[in-house]
């Protein structure tokens, strides 16, 4: 069996004997295909395809090597002159019978051939000169490596069970074998190896997993001198592995990034420190605050430092890693319990940043101690709003209150100091926090008993819990960027696509780490209340409404930032409406009222004279009406005066600039009527409420306004051009890829701006797939257009910047599919052959494609091979080979399963947490996520959910105690664990470990104290 390079038991049968068993695996995986008939892949990507190369094919060069000029062989070890093949029949061999290896590194001229037999490194060998040197006077033709194998247990070996061989890990094998600097390849063999053991989370399989990763990085190790990224990775998957102690794992950590400090490659610096971060979080062993806090602070200090020796270009990449580890260090803050300190660094941050265009730039260590002056003081930070006239006497009442509450959630039992823990979570954060109240020594002097005060709140001192971790910045990119990780701290972002459409205003991108976050927080938003209602909001779970949109009001009246006031205005109303969307759920009557504020905020706004006919804002808040509001008439009479402002004002919308607005608007209203954003919200409800749908030709009632809006936008844009050119001056400028200056050939040239602006020309395409269907094109024209003409387009020029308007391209195609097949034009069979075309021929896992076909799967026969297929499909090496995409299919095919799983279940009118059966697979698939993302705590809370409303919920406490080992910082997991335990062991075992690693309990220990004793006497 081929095994991966680098294992110490590999074993390599002979040439006829490898070509057989390839040829024997194509052979059976043909048969299992066609006996299975034909899939809606074609048996493609599932087949085992013989090898392109064949071993026999290979080329094979005589092993004879004149030798160095000052060395002469000796007789009785000539070299073997027979072919290989010969030579591997005989499996007893002689001392004779051996092999050489050649190690003089001419790796850019070597042919890589296999033998048997066991190299000797004698004095032939170690007295061998190398190449380059004096006496060699030519250089060798072409040099041979063998890599021997050895034969004694080649048939006797029992074959592995845990791996599969295919044609891509031969692939991987030569190219490292070929290339064994490229640290690409090395990582590729690495992961790939993921693929092959198909682990399925069992230990043994997991086990053996790693050793084979640690077995090829050892050997990657060897060839390469060990580099720091190679030392690296092997780290992280001794890390992963948990086969290792911990303490063990530390020092080496902790001796790999002292090594760190020698190095120049920036890129594995910044990836070090970022593993070294995660490794402390989540090893519930030695994880602190304390030791935390003392790790970041030798992490900013030693940046500080690389900042003053690297360039320009270096210096912002360092400065962009230092804002990610700034947004972690913030979050675990709050998360721990200590948001307080984590809000104050936020406050500092933006507070000494915010004259940082200002033409006369003060001194970064002079903003410092002007904002240290003021610390202590009453004066008020950035983002906090009093309107409470004596904080004092607000402050006592307020304590006074919380102390009867206290008094009647005690009860001499140790579950009551969670209930009383809780209260004074709420009074510090929505008492104190929420009204822009800090604790100062003039303040806590005044009280009349501060004692009842926490002092790990109200002792925030500056020189040690704000001045190690802040820093200059040097751009306004970063500044915009801060404030982003602000309002994500606060809660106060908006549902991602809207995100991503300001981001893309910004010129500015988040980190990976919390890209995959707002994923996660945006699917499993969707999924939570299909499971069972709930009862929190995510836009209020930290700081309120109120508190939110006052910063929002001072980050909208930052002088520097006045040529972003829109964006961030836009911002604001988005996540008002996402507030009252979440509300309507839960509290109807308050959603009615806050709906009335937001409307008067758009109008305080639109009323100002700057923005009175800002076509931008106007066409957002036609689509609040529309998507958040339902308000349908409204949304429209808000498009039509836009409309009119168009005709009315020809000069303002004259400019390339303009155009922009002008097509927004057109899209913007077009994806309204068609009603994009709420296509999967209708798909649920059908399959799980047996909702009918209402057809595009009712809901779309106004055809001829719509196109006659698109003719009048087209003719204004393109005048005197018809539309089929318009189509292919589009297509041509998306054709091409680079942009050079000589390309441009006036300033006002179409061409030339469609292809510097490529949003554009994707938007107009996206107008014209709406024409053409508002003028009764069939949906096989449609089709057809998409997969030959867009798709191409779409695999070659997609980005970041572009990937909203090419998301709702393939919103708008699944939206008329999904219409066509409920309108009886087309029959199951015929959309998944439709759905089969496009997912072959885009090149990336799209989000809006991949959730469309999980919850279409759900009207398929329960047991049929389209869902399996679709399933190995989307998970398959080829289709994530790429990391980013592993958790988008993964998270895919939970929805996928679970919106299965409760079709069933609500279908069943005897009992609703019936077992469908598809539970099992959710919990697997969950387990899996888990296991490979393990400090992500929205699926740990996610999974925590899904087991409590099961048949079964006895597995939640153990799911919150892996949880709790996985994500120690997280107090809420703490608070939810000991709430659940009955036992008191339990209870103090959880209170211990809280204690240890330092997570903020404003339980004191002289009251723990007093309450043990009440428990005992009361027992």
């Amino acid at each position: 069996m081929f095994k991966a390079y680098a294992s110490s038991e590999s074993s390599v049968k002979n040439e006829d004997e490898k070509e057989h068993i390839v040829t024997s695996l194509a052979a059976a995986a043909a048969n299992s295909n066609s006996a299975s008939g034909n899939t809606w892949l074609e048996n493609r990507s599932f087949s085992i395809e013989p090898p392109t190369i064949p071993f026999q094919q290979q080329s094979v060069i005589s092993t004879k090597i004149n030798p160095p000029a000052d060395i002469k062989p000796k007789e009785e070890k000539k070299p073997i002159s027979k072919p290989i093949q010969n030579i591997i029949t005989n499996k007893t061999e002689t001392k004779d019978g051996v092999f050489y290896i050649d190690r003089r590194r001419d790796r850019a001229n070597t042919t890589v051939q296999y033998t048997h037999g066991v190299p000797r490194y004698g004095a032939k060998f170690c007295n061998q000169r190398p190449l380059g040197s004096k006496f060699t006077k030519f250089r060798k033709q072409r040099l041979v490596r063998y890599f021997h194998h050895k034969t004694e247990d080649t048939d006797n070996r029992p074959p592995d069970s845990f791996v599969t061989i295919d044609d891509h890990l031969k692939q991987l094998n030569i190219t490292v074998r070929e290339q064994p600097q490229s640290f690409d390849a090395w990582k590729e063999l690495i992961d790939y190896q993921f693929y092959l053991f198909k682990t399925n989370g069992q230990e043994e399989k997991l086990t053996a997993l790693y050793n084979k990763q640690l077995s090829i990085v050892d050997r990657a190790l060897e060839l390469n001198d060990s580099r720091l990224q190679y030392r690296l990775l092997k780290l992280n998957i001794r890390s992963r592995s948990n086969l290792f102690n911990h303490d063990i794992l530390l020092n080496e950590w902790l001796l790999l990034i002292k090594d760190c400090q020698k190095s120049s490659d920036d890129r594995t610096i910044n990836e070090t420190w970022f593993s070294y971060i995660q490794f402390i979080l989540n090893r519930i062993e030695i994880f602190s605050i304390d030791k935390l806090n003392e790790m970041f602070t030798q992490y900013f200090s030693t940046y500080a430092y690389h900042i003053q020796t690297r360039s320009e270009k270096d210096r912002k990449h360092l400065l962009n890693h230092m804002i990610e580890i700034f947004q972690i260090w913030t979050c675990t803050l709050r998360d721990a319990g200590y948001c307080e300190q984590a809000l104050a660094l936020y406050q500092t941050m933006i507070e000494l940043h915010l004259d940082l265009t200002a033409e006369t730039k003060i001194n970064f260590s002079n903003r410092l101690e002007t904002i240290e002056k003021t610390w202590d003081t009453d004066k008020r930070r950035f983002g906090e709003h009093v309107e409470i006239e004596n904080p004092i006497t607000y402050i006592e009442n307020e304590l006074l209150l919380l102390s009867t509450n206290e008094n009647r959630l005690f009860n001499s039992t140790y579950q009551s100091w969670i209930l009383i823990e809780q209260a004074r979570i709420n009074f510090y954060q929505s008492k104190i926090l929420n009204h822009g109240i800090h604790f100062h020594s003039k303040l806590l002097q005044s009280l009349s008993d501060s004692s009842q005060i926490d002092n790990d709140i109200s002792n925030i001192l500056f020189q040690r819990s704000i001045r190690p971790f802040v820093f200059e910045l040097n751009d306004q990119r970063q500044f915009l960027q801060i404030i982003i990780y602000y309002l994500y701290f606060l809660n106060g972002l908006p549902q991602l696509t809207i995100l991503q459409e300001v981001l893309n205003k910004f010129k500015i991108s988040l980190s990976h780490h919390l890209q995959e976050q707002l994923f996660i927080d945006n699917e499993f938003l969707q999924l939570y209340p299909l499971i069972h209602s709930i009862s929190f909001l995510r836009t209020e779970s930290n700081f309120s409404i109120e508190y939110i949109s006052k910063v929002y009001e001072q980050i909208i009246a930052i002088p520097s930032l006045k040529s972003y006031q829109i964006e961030f205005i836009l911002l604001h109303w988005y996540y008002l409406a996402e507030n009252i969307r979440e509300l309507k759920q839960q509290n109807p009557s308050l959603a009615k009222a806050r709906i009335k504020s937001l409307q008067t905020i758009i109008k305080k706004y639109l009323s100002l004279e700057e923005y009175r006919t800002c076509l931008r804002l106007y066409t957002h808040y036609g689509r609040v009406e529309y998507e958040y509001f339902q308000r349908i008439n409204e949304s429209r009479r808000i498009f039509d005066l836009c409309f009119q402002t168009i005709q009315t004002n020809p000069t303002k919308f004259s400019s390339f600039d303009s155009y922009n607005d002008v097509c927004y608007w057109l899209s913007t209203s077009l994806i309204c009527e068609f009603n994009l954003n709420h296509l999967f919200d209708n798909m649920l409800k059908i399959i799980l409420e047996n909702s009918k749908l209402i057809p595009l030709d009712k809901q779309i009632n106004n055809k001829e306004k719509l196109c006659s809006s698109i003719n009048y936008v087209l003719n204004k844009l393109f005048p005197n051009t018809q539309f089929n050119d318009i189509i292919i001056l589009v297509i041509d400028c998306l054709k091409s890829r680079k942009f050079s200056k000589w390309d441009q050939k006036s300033d006002e040239d179409w061409s030339t701006y469609l292809r510097k602006n490529i949003y554009l020309s994707f938007e107009l395409l996206f107008i014209f797939l709406n024409y053409s269907y508002l003028l009764n094109d069939p949906f096989d024209k449609l089709h057809s257009i998409i997969l030959n003409s867009i798709v191409p387009l779409i695999n070659e020029q997609r980005n970041k910047t572009n990937q909203t308007i090419i998301d709702y391209i393939l919103r708008f195609y699944l939206s008329i599919l999904w219409n066509e097949l409920f309108t009886e034009h087309l029959l199951f069979n015929q959309c998944t052959n439709y759905l089969k075309q496009l997912l072959e021929n885009i090149k990336w896992p799209s989000n809006i494609l991949l959730k469309f076909i999980s919850i279409y799967t759900c009207f398929l026969p329960l047991y049929g091979s389209y869902v399996n297929e679709y399933e190995q499909k989307i998970l398959s090496y080829e289709y994530t080979q790429k990391i980013e995409y592993r958790l988008i299919t993964k998270m895919f095919v939970l929805e996928m399963n679970l919106i299965r799983h409760l079709k069933i279940q609500k279908a069943s009118s005897v009992n609703e947490r019936i077992n469908s059966g598809y539970e099992h697979r959710v919990r697997h698939i969950l387990k899996q996520l888990i296991q490979e993302y393990p400090y992500y705590v929205q699926i740990w809370l996610f999974y925590e959910h899904f087991e409590k409303y099961s048949p079964n919920s006895n597995r939640i406490k153990s799911i919150l105690y892996d949880a709790m080992q996985s994500c120690p910082w997280a107090k809420t997991l703490y608070m939810k664990s000991i709430s659940s335990s009955n036992n008191d062991n339990e209870w103090k075992l959880f209170l211990n470990v809280m204690l240890k690693s330092n997570v903020h309990i404003l339980f004191s220990l002289e009251e723990f104290d007093m309450l043990k004793e009440l428990c005992e006497m009361k027992t």
